[in-house]
């Protein structure tokens, strides 16, 4: 698959401190990908080398290709982008702000009613921007990052000052220019449920290194967390050994712990049904089976709070 974002091997110092340490992680088109990690761990300075604000020390940024450094005319044709608290005209109004960028990019007016209805304020076009709330803000601010059929869209915080509506609004429309458009979408936020709710994958970055990469599309997942409820009985600790040592049998599954009558297991999740008939064939008597999915929440607790 077409690499829309690759990040390689970066490093970048603010005087003597070295903010990002080395690194790498990439995004295949048409993925929607969370970038998180506590204040200072270094997000907003690789979105903006990310997007040719900045320049890396060393290592490379490639936008489809394209070196953000070397070949940067290239590399922006590609982005749109949303960094920090979005700078607008505040004397020009909604439409004139659109029609500044339509200038720019050299890209028909018409459009601009298209993308300001898309994003929720066309109703607003007409008003000077000083007299706009944060969330419409926000929201004029995704129309100009949009505006230019980006196939890379890089987002700081895009629900900042969003209504619970507008959140939900957004999520559907990150999520329809992803599998309609093919649009890339790397986003940023400390908004977990969101970043769980929207993106494939997750970035996890902790003192200006990567942490971890974590799935969170169920189907990219090989080993997925259960647990196995038995019936009680009144000799529940003789039943719960005699059943690990028929689950001990069954390949590919591990055995994380037992709590009274319940046993949580490690287990491919395409092998779930054939487990669950094993466990029938060997007369084990289930009262629940269930996956215990870890959320976004818990693995950045693990992380950052160790």
């Amino acid at each position: 698959m077409k690499k829309a974002l690759e990040v390689i091997s970066v490093y970048k110092k603010f005087g003597r401190k070295e903010v990002i340490k080395g690194i790498s992680f990439d995004i295949e088109e048409g993925r929607i990908v969370g970038f998180v990690g506590p204040n200072g761990a270094g997000k907003t300075t690789t979105i903006k080398m990310i997007t040719g604000l900045i320049k890396p020390d060393s290592g490379q940024v490639k936008i489809f290709g394209y070196d953000i450094v070397h070949e940067r005319e290239m590399a922006l044709k590609f982005i749109g982008s949303i960094i920090e608290n979005p700078e607008l005209y505040e004397y020009l109004t909604g439409y004139e702000n659109l029609a500044q960028l339509t200038r720019i990019s050299n890209i028909p007016k018409s459009k601009i009613i298209e993308v300001a209805k898309l994003v929720g304020i066309d109703y607003a076009l007409k008003e000077k921007t000083k007299k706009y709330s944060l969330g419409m803000k926000q929201r004029l601010a995704l129309a100009m990052a949009i505006l230019t059929d980006p196939k890379l869209l890089v987002l700081d915080e895009p629900t900042n000052g969003l209504d619970p509506s507008g959140i939900i609004e957004l999520r559907s429309l990150l999520k329809s220019l992803a599998n309609d458009k093919k649009v890339t979408i790397f986003i940023s936020s400390h908004n977990l449920f969101e970043i769980q709710e929207i993106c494939d994958k997750v970035v996890f970055i902790k003192e200006g290194k990567i942490e971890t990469i974590e799935n969170i599309d169920r189907s990219f997942i090989e080993n997925v967390k259960f647990v196995l409820v038995l019936n009680e009985d009144r000799n529940t600790n003789d039943v719960v050994v005699k059943t690990t040592e028929v689950i001990s049998c069954f390949e590919g599954v591990k055995i994380l712990g037992v709590k009274e009558n319940s046993i949580e297991l490690e287990l491919d999740g395409s092998k779930k049904v054939a487990f669950m008939n094993f466990l029938f064939q060997n007369g084990v008597n289930i009262k629940d089976f269930y996956e215990k999915v870890e959320s976004l929440e818990d693995k950045y607790i693990k992380i950052y709070q160790n």
